[in-house]
């Protein structure tokens, strides 16, 4: 008669690493207020160039029309 075989889970060693966390280390979190700063100057960064290619495109319209008037 097979016996079967015990398996036995050593918490000391390299397999279960992931299951151990150290007593100093922490969890991964963000400082809400730098975030909040550089999701504010990303917000303005993106606006401004948005306005700039608005203004540029307008302009390149506004030309057009105009040669298109005068030919």
């Amino acid at each position: 008669m097979k016996v079967k075989a015990h398996v036995i889970n050593n918490q000391g060693s390299d397999q279960f690493k992931y299951l151990q966390r150290g007593e100093n280390k922490r969890a991964h979190r963000v400082d809400i207020n730098e975030l909040n700063a550089r999701l504010n100057q990303t917000k303005w960064t993106n606006f401004f160039s948005n306005s700039m290619y608005v203004i540029f495109f307008s302009i390149c319209v506004i030309a057009l029309s105009v040669i298109s008037i005068k030919f």
